[in-house]
């Protein structure tokens, strides 16, 4: 298996599909989709992005779901 990935970005959003569709998620975009989909709205991740190490990449993930693990402790931002 592969230490490292190329990743164009490590972002939190809300689920846009299947029975999770609202929740929030973190995502992982990595770099070099070769299926240019007629519909792709990512074409800029088609080359762009930086080989990242797995412990890097995990890292980033906890960090963004963090709020999430304790909702009694956090703080959103009210409606």
């Amino acid at each position: 298996m592969a230490e490292t990935l190329v990743v164009n970005e490590v972002y939190l959003s809300l689920q846009g599909e299947s029975t999770f569709a609202g929740l929030p998620c973190v995502f992982v975009r990595l770099t070099g989709c070769n299926l240019r989909c007629s519909y792709c709205d990512t074409a800029y991740a088609f080359t762009e992005g930086k080989r990242r190490s797995l412990e890097e990449i995990r890292a980033e993930v906890h960090r963004l779901a963090e709020p999430f693990q304790h909702p009694d402790r956090a703080h959103f931002p009210p409606l």
